[in-house]
């Protein structure tokens, strides 16, 4: 009967909010609510609520743009924590309205964002009757990288860079994630377009681990991945392409769309044909969680590689011959980063990295840090995996 009592409560709380509406008495005139987000950090906003009537009560929260759903959602998903803090608290769920409700004026600062990312703060009208009427009203607003990003910069764990000038903690130390190698947007033009359809707010630049893995790309008898990868149609191709000049796949940045098309060939292949390498890259990133604005970690492919060492170079990458090839000065600043927080140099023995990039049956291109030449080895070789991501 106790059960029966506080189940019928909870239901006569909660209903009219699911419905957004009351049939026991008449309908309230809506009330419209202003919001402005006059302050916006890294990790942080500040936002103004405030309603056209004084003594009008409404709820206000933030989501991320991409967990909006609708608006009705949005009320659901707010009484069931309106619920939870209930019971933490050890209150009612009417009780629970009354302290999170606002009267008229609210002001919220909302902490521990995620830069580069696009948020919405929000409210509707919801009275301590637990009665939700009117629309959402929602303001989007965008948070912000440091408003400069170099090379060599420390890319931390709660998503935020720290310049590679700057003098780091040994617990500032603890929280570096990566080094940044490159600045722009991975996914515009003829790169990635499988990262700009999945993680479109990764538009800023790209990092690297301060950990390796020494293995092989895959085995001797290694599967051609591409036919697969085209086949299946989800995913850009992972090969090469047929000719040396720039415009070839292998001239593009696509080390997400690579990793991805590999990791869902691996999900169905024999275990004997899988593409151990990629196999590595996901328990590693499973191992080492990265913020929310990043893509999460990936193989790089094969112009990601080289721009680890010398930056976006615009001729073919397969031209580059050892006595001509340009001065690695990226490697020199991201090994200067790495150096401070004790990761792994480039040019540690062995120098040759894998890529994400497939050359033909059984062969894969690596890209050799202390020469910064490209060239396509068995798969069953022995060379460095160095997991990046985008952001």
């Amino acid at each position: 009967m106790k059960e029966f009592v506080k189940y019928a409560f909870l239901m006569s709380v909660l209903l009219p909010v699911f419905s957004c509406e009351r049939t026991d008495m008449p309908p309230k005139p809506e009330i419209s609510i202003s919001i402005d987000v006059p302050e916006i950090g890294q990790t942080f906003a500040n936002a103004v609520f405030e309603a056209e009537q004084d003594t009008a009560t409404f709820y206000c929260g933030i989501i991320h743009e991409s967990m909006y759903v609708d608006d009705e959602t949005i009320k659901m998903n707010d009484m069931l924590l309106l619920e939870d803090f209930a019971e933490r608290e050890g209150i009612s769920v009417a009780e629970a309205i009354r302290k999170n409700v606002a009267v008229g004026r609210a002001e919220k600062d909302y902490s521990g964002l995620c830069p580069g990312l696009s948020y919405y703060v929000y409210a509707y009208e919801l009275d301590t009757d637990g009665m939700a009427t009117g629309p959402v009203y929602k303001e989007k607003f965008d948070t912000q990288f440091h408003t400069s990003i170099n090379v060599g910069d420390f890319f931390m764990a709660d998503g935020t860079i720290v310049p590679k000038d700057e003098t780091l903690s040994p617990e500032m130390m603890e929280d570096v994630v990566g080094i940044v190698f490159w600045t722009g947007d991975p996914g515009s033009g003829e790169n990635d377009a499988t990262l700009r359809k999945e993680k479109p707010f990764c538009r800023n630049g790209l990092a690297v681990a301060l950990d390796t893995m020494l293995g092989i790309w895959g085995n001797s008898s290694q599967k051609l991945v591409d036919s697969w990868v085209v086949q299946d149609g989800r995913y850009q191709s992972i090969l090469w392409g047929y000719e040396e000049n720039v415009n070839q796949p292998y001239n593009r940045i696509r080390g997400y769309n690579n990793t991805m098309a590999i990791d869902a060939y691996n999900s169905v292949a024999s275990p004997q044909d899988n593409v151990v390498s990629v196999e590595r890259v996901m328990e590693y990133a499973e191992d080492n969680p990265l913020p929310f604005n990043t893509s999460g970690w990936y193989m790089p492919s094969a112009k990601e590689a080289n721009m680890m060492i010398i930056g976006d170079f615009d001729e073919d990458i397969w031209s580059i011959s050892a006595p001509e090839a340009p001065e690695p000065a990226v490697k020199n600043a991201v090994n200067e980063s790495l150096a401070k927080v004790s990761g792994v140099l480039f040019d540690e023995f062995p120098t040759s990295m894998w890529t994400s990039t497939e050359h033909s049956p059984y062969y894969a291109f690596i890209v050799l840090s202390n020469s910064v030449t490209a060239g396509a080895v068995k798969a069953n070789d022995i060379a460095i995996i160095r997991p990046v991501f985008a952001f």
